[in-house]
């Protein structure tokens, strides 16, 4: 029974994955992830309506949404460290950019050639201070 219920509670989690790698990717404000989850609720999807153990918890508080990101960004950082390690070349692109705020910052792709194919996949984004060489090292 409760490998049962364990299993289910497994399925609901990654159906809740899902749904926040669904909204990463395209590009969905993270503030419409409670909104998304309520829709899916009302569908009838059993797998997410699971995760309502109670009022206050539901795996929409920010800090469900954020843990569950993390969990997505480390699968994502896993996959771009072995694809750099094995790739028989590679090469960091960088971009600076300044936002709304007037904050400078520099974004990082890794292009990688692998079994003859080329991929690029996301590095990151970091604040750097001053706009020159020193500053990004």
């Amino acid at each position: 029974m409760f490998a049962k219920q364990f299993a289910q509670r497994d399925e609901s989690v990654l159906m809740a994955m899902k749904l926040l790698f669904w909204v990463c990717k395209e590009n969905v404000a993270l503030e419409k992830w409670n909104s998304l989850k309520g829709l899916v609720e009302n569908l009838g999807i059993e797998e997410i309506s699971r995760l309502n153990l109670s009022r206050n918890a539901s795996y929409c508080s920010h800090t469900a949404r954020d843990s569950m990101l993390a969990a997505l960004y480390s699968v994502i950082q896993d996959d771009t460290r072995d694809l750099v390690a094995n790739a028989t070349f590679s090469c960091i692109m960088g971009d600076e950019s300044t936002d709304v705020a007037n904050i400078g910052q520099l974004v990082l792709h890794f292009r990688c050639v692998k079994d003859g194919v080329v991929q690029t996949r996301f590095g990151g984004v970091t604040a750097v201070g001053e706009k020159n060489a020193p500053a990004i090292q």
